[in-house]
Order: structure tokens, then sequence, then C-alpha cells
């Protein structure tokens, strides 16, 4: 059977780039079944309803901030030791379409237990609806694309090895990636950042399957376990005090 040589497309290299260094690092998923029905009807109740990348985000960070492990990346060198960085760094990807193409987009958002829901929603929503060559992260992408493979994978090893400053301006200290949005959820993930928060679909009791992929070598499944328990609690505590917030606030306007 006749087939085709398909090239290809530049911004595909990076995540190649991506994939090729995450294999290199020991992660373990952590997985809880989280019960969230008063949560899923407070965000309903809400005129302009957050995102769930921004809840879990915000979750997240909320723990992180009194748990400095999840803000703390492993480096090699000199000798193998931990940057621990003072705030939380969001990395969202984002499914965009670029010449008829898909393209995944890597967003930022810096501190997000320091925001409202609002506002972080906001970045999110930045990252998924403004023009994809206005973003600076896709700048930063494409410029990296067409490079030479060996150039590219020496920045990658420096960011990888030394860390610190150019690791938290490139990953960030967590990272967010669903495919929920499109009807599924993934099982598995590769991730070059020390967290990464996946989930699947709601059933129909407000209950939501809930992973937690990190690297092995910063912390361990035990502390990662006590971790998911503690965003469940944020989540029906400080979350939803907030998300009740923005509903009694639409009540008040109405």
């Amino acid at each position: 059977m006749a087939g085709r040589r398909i090239r290809m497309p530049p911004l595909r290299r990076v995540l190649l780039d991506l994939l090729h260094f995450s294999k290199k690092m020991p992660l373990v998923t952590a997985e809880r079944r989280l019960a969230l029905g008063p949560l899923l009807a407070a965000r309903q109740a809400c005129a302009a309803k957050p995102t769930w990348s921004a809840i879990f985000m915000k979750a997240f960070a909320l723990v992180a901030r009194r748990r400095p492990e999840l803000r703390r990346v492993y480096c090699s060198f000199p000798s193998a030791h931990f940057y621990e960085f003072d705030e939380s760094f969001g990395c969202l990807t984002v499914e965009r379409e670029l010449a008829g193409e898909p393209v995944v987009v890597f967003g930022r958002c810096r501190a997000p237990d320091q925001q409202t829901l609002f506002e972080l929603s906001n970045c999110v929503r930045a990252y998924q609806e403004r023009p994809v060559e206005t973003l600076k992260t896709f700048r930063r992408m494409r410029r990296m694309a067409y490079l030479p493979t060996f150039l590219r994978r020496l920045l990658w090893n420096y960011a990888r090895f030394v860390g610190g400053r150019s690791w938290i301006n490139n990953f960030g200290t967590f990272g967010l990636s669903s495919t929920a949005a499109h009807g599924a959820g993934l099982a598995t993930i590769l991730s070059i950042t020390t967290s990464t928060l996946h989930y699947g679909l709601f059933d129909p009791d407000g209950n939501l399957d809930f992973r937690l992929t990190f690297d092995h070598r910063v912390y361990d499944g035990a502390f990662a376990a006590r971790v998911l328990s503690e965003i469940e609690a944020t989540l029906l505590g400080e979350i939803l005090a907030e998300l009740r917030s923005m509903s009694d606030t639409k009540s008040a306007v109405a």
C-alpha cells in the first residue's frame, strides 16, 4: 500500500522535547475520588462561573502554601539538591488552533493562592481565547521550535539540571492538564514538573477521580495521598466559601 511522508510541525518539536525529558523523571501517580457535590452546586449558582482549572489550581496552591515540598524541584548540578520557591506558579496546557492545526500552548498563572477565582479564571481564559500569536509563552515556544535539535536539548538540559529561576520561568512549580472538557480523563500523564494535576469526569453525584502525578525524588506516595486529602478539604472549605460568596454577590445585585 502507498503512503506518504508528513513533515513534523515545528511546534510539535517542543512537545517531543518535553516528552523526551519527562521520560527521565521517576513519575508516580496517586489518585483519590473526591466527593465534590456541594462545590459543584455552588459553582452552578455563580453568574460568572470560574473555570475548573482555576478552582483546582487555587486549591493546590493553598495546600502548597502550607506544604513547602510542593514548591520544590529536584536539581542534579553541581550535586543533587532541592530548590524551593517562595510562591507557587501554575502551568496549564491548553489546546488551540493555528492555521487549521491543533497546537498545545502552555500558560502560566503566578501565585494562584493569592488571586481570587475570578482573577484566576481570567488568566486561564486569556490562554484559551486570546489570539495565540499574542501569548508570550507561545512566542517562546515558536522561537525554540526553529532551533536545531541539539541546541534545544542543550537549553532543556540547562533548565533541567541547574533548575532555580530558569525552571520556574519555563515550567512553573506545578502543572495542570485535563481533557475532561472533551469528554474523557487521562489516567496517566508524562510531565516535566514536580507535581501535575489531572482529573476525569464528574459522576451524577458530584464525585470526581482526581490524580496527582509527582516526581518521586521530591516526595513520597504517603505524602501525595495526604496532599490529595488536603486538596479535597480545601475545595470543600476555602474554595467552597469563596464560591458561595460569589453566589451571594449575584443574589445581592439581583
